[in-house]
């Protein structure tokens, strides 16, 4: 979705408005959970961070940070959202690390021809 170059300029931009305040309105929501994996228990207090020393920003953590550059570079997509009777909500997300190879793509594409051109043309290849 974007190059590695553009996702580094962007976190830069958007830790730069965070130091200044900007770009976000400063709302603290009184209940905030993240699930790990879908695993109960796995809970944080989230919310816009208190600053030590008089810093006017957000303070993200690292794993804040990870979550919103894999949701923009495509590797983690929202499976679900869930909003529970006590106006909770959660959001599910999965992806993967791995990227496909060339025999992984090879693969996908040979599955969607029918067999008997495959079978055709492997013994064709072997003569």
């Amino acid at each position: 979705m974007f190059t590695p170059g553009a996702m580094d300029t962007l976190l830069k931009q958007v830790i730069s408005q965070l130091d200044r305040g900007e770009g976000l309105a400063s709302q603290a929501s009184p209940r905030t959970e993240q699930t790990n994996g879908g695993c109960a228990g796995a809970t944080q207090d989230g919310g816009t961070g208190s600053g030590t020393g008089g810093t006017k920003g957000l303070q993200l953590s690292p794993q804040k940070i990870l979550v919103v550059l894999g949701l923009l570079g495509g590797v983690l997509e929202v499976t679900s959202v869930l909003v529970d009777k006590d106006q909770t909500v959660q959001f599910v997300l999965s992806g993967t690390l791995k990227r496909p190879t060339r025999l992984d793509k090879m693969m996908n594409e040979i599955g969607k021809m029918p067999f008997d051109d495959v079978l055709k043309t492997v013994l064709d290849r072997l003569s």
